[in-house]
C-alpha cells in the first residue's frame, strides 16, 4: 500500500489488472490503481488481452523528454 500511494503522489499513472482475483485482491489493486478507469477486472484470457491492449493505447502517447 505504501508503494502505491508513494508512485501516485510521485505523479506516476498506476494501472493495474487482476486475472481471476478473489474480492480481497480486487479491493487492494482498485485502491492501489490510480483511480476509475486504470483498473482492469479480467476473468478469462480474451478480457486479459483486452485489458492491455487497452493500456497500450493510453500510454501509447507518452514520450520522454529532457
Amino acid at each position: 500500500k505504501k508503494l502505491c500511494t508513494a508512485m501516485k503522489s510521485a505523479g506516476i499513472t498506476v494501472y493495474a489488472v487482476g486475472f481471476q482475483v478473489s474480492n480481497s485482491s480486487k479491493e487492494f489493486l482498485q485502491q492501489c490503481s490510480s483511480g476509475d478507469g486504470y483498473y482492469y477486472d479480467a476473468f478469462d484470457g480474451t478480457a486479459l488481452q483486452q485489458a492491455f491492449m487497452d493500456i497500450a493505447l493510453k500510454i501509447s502517447s507518452i514520450y520522454l523528454t529532457q
